[in-house]
């Protein structure tokens, strides 16, 4: 609740402020926020969904942000036709609101019983210490960083970059491509979700990184005479993200603790937010000073080696 609070306040501000620093500053506040109740979120499902449905759950929730990321911007480009450019942020604010009345409604009468033992940040901290030591736990964190970093990077900084410079695509051509991105999660999700949990992690995980790499990967190598495969490569990658990150949804479940961790769910959110600040830095200086070429070798890096590092999983996961 204090998290979806403070994102609302945050976003209050983005829509009043006067000048761009008030707006970075506004909307800087809210990452915080957005951290905390993301957490709290990731942390409530561990806590009431067994292990082995936690993959079909994964896909569930991470379905949820998807819907919200394809509606929120022609939403948003209707109340700002309307209403003004700040409108979208006072509308999303006065949303948050209400999501928070449903949270207070909801679990008002269940965090008492269901959250266990207060701990202080330090002691939570401590409790999770152990979980670097599990293999299934650190798959999960890479996994997370890889989705990230590949979403940031390759595919939405410097791929409409490349898109337009290469392969001479039209503004509304990139933006389909991106939008094969969150078509490619939606077509995915639920069946990888499932499958995760009936055959196990490494099944849905392995093949999943592959295909990210080598989609990634792929896309330096084409042309403006063969554009068209750009459509389909932004779908197979939208297919391995989603995918990986069902099954590293099942990976946290099966290595988190049932009382949970706040602390071992946080790191795993910290674990994405590098990727998705490095990628963009880091294959967008490959692109300046090397080429398309080595920045999406680059891009795919990641997934390729947390491929290799996955096939060390056991096959089964939970019991």
């Amino acid at each position: 609740m204090a998290g979806l609070l403070i994102v609302s306040g945050s976003s209050y501000g983005a829509g009043l402020a006067a000048s761009f620093p008030q707006l970075v500053v506004a909307r800087g506040v809210g990452g915080m926020g957005s951290a905390l109740f993301i957490s709290g979120l990731t942390n409530r499902i561990l806590r009431i969904i067994e292990p082995s449905a936690m993959g079909s759950a994964t896909g569930s929730f991470r379905a949820s942000f998807l819907v919200g990321a394809s509606a929120g911007p022609l939403v948003g480009g209707l109340v700002a036709a309307r209403f003004g450019l700040g409108a979208p942020f006072i509308f999303y604010a006065t949303g948050l609101l209400v999501a928070t009345a449903i949270t207070w409604v909801v679990m008002k009468n269940k965090t008492l019983v269901d959250d266990g033992p207060k701990r202080s940040p330090l002691e939570a901290l401590r409790a999770a210490r152990p979980l670097l030591g599990d293999r299934r736990y650190i798959l999960a964190l890479l996994a997370t960083l890889v989705s990230w970093w590949t979403v940031a990077g390759p595919a939405q900084t410097v791929g409409p970059v490349f898109a337009r410079a290469v392969l001479k695509l039209s503004s509304s051509e990139i933006g389909l491509a991106i939008t094969m991105l969150s078509v490619g999660e939606i077509l995915i999700l639920l069946v990888a979700g499932r499958a995760s949990d009936r055959y196990g992690r490494r099944v849905v995980l392995a093949p999943s990184l592959a295909v990210t790499a080598a989609a990634t990967a792929a896309i330096g190598l084409i042309d403006a005479g063969s554009a068209w495969a750009y459509f389909p490569l932004m779908m197979a990658i939208g297919m391995g993200i989603a995918a990986v990150g069902a099954a590293s949804g099942g990976l946290l479940a099966d290595a988190i603790p049932r009382e949970g961790s706040g602390a071992a769910v946080g790191v795993n959110q910290m674990a994405g937010d590098l990727g998705y600040l490095t990628s963009p830095l880091t294959v967008g200086t490959l692109a300046e000073r090397s080429g398309f070429g080595a920045a999406y070798i680059a891009g795919a890096l990641p997934a390729a080696l947390v491929f290799l590092a996955s096939l060390r999983l056991p096959r089964r996961t939970t019991p």
